[in-house]
């Protein structure tokens, strides 16, 4: 859960995404904790990283951005 945890970290550091997305920042230290927010887009990051495979055919970031995009 670390790696997973450490992923929801560096994307909820990036400013212009948690803006772009209305994701305070300040909202959860580990996948637990933000796959019940309140904020859709949290819990969607949440999700997607915590099913996240090692797959390298597209980078995580742009996955999260598509899935994001799809669903809001």
């Amino acid at each position: 859960m670390a790696r997973k945890d450490d992923m929801l970290k560096a994307f909820l550091s990036n400013e212009e995404f948690c803006s772009k997305y209305g994701i305070p920042a300040s909202s959860g230290r580990t996948i637990f904790q933000t796959q019940n927010s309140q904020s859709p887009a949290l819990a969607a990051l949440a999700k997607i990283i915590d099913r996240y495979e090692d797959d390298n055919t597209t980078p995580l970031y742009q996955q999260v951005i598509n899935l994001l995009n799809e669903q809001l």
